[in-house]
């Protein structure tokens, strides 16, 4: 039952979540769309390489987090499994843009907490947290 949704939400013109993004490194990752259907978030990302460099990705995880901790400690942390993941890269190439639909099962978010999406790079530091605020999640768009 995941498996089809990802077709609609995988639209080229689709973007219904504007101002969730992050750019560090010339390397920007945005939220295109956030999206619920029987208790399974989907939430589409784009991220966008504008450097010579490819990015390769190492490891990307959701966490469950702190707001005023997100970006200082690694306290009052959870992971969240990933169901499936549509259009997976391993690698970013320069001058590159990828769009990516995750899976996740559906969290409880307090509304002092964030959903972090962690893109941790293969033997490079530029790594990427764009952070996704609880309404967010709570106003995710039903399939």
């Amino acid at each position: 039952t995941i498996k089809p949704r990802f077709g609609y939400i995988y639209r080229p013109t689709l973007t219904d979540v504007k101002g969730i993004r992050t750019k560090k490194y010339v390397i920007e990752v945005e939220v295109l769309g956030i999206y619920v259907s029987n208790d399974v978030i989907y939430i589409h990302t784009c991220m966008y390489n504008d450097t010579n460099i490819s990015f390769e990705v190492d490891a990307r995880q959701f966490i469950v987090a702190d707001k005023n901790l997100a970006k200082r400690t690694a306290q009052q942390q959870t992971p969240l499994e990933i169901l499936r993941v549509c259009n997976d890269p391993a690698v970013v190439r320069g001058h590159q843009r990828q769009r990516t639909v995750f899976a996740l099962p559906k969290p409880t978010i307090a509304d002092d907490q964030v959903l972090l999406l962690e893109i941790i790079e293969k033997n490079g530091a530029r790594h990427q947290t764009p952070e996704i605020p609880s309404r967010e999640i709570s106003n995710a768009k039903v399939l």
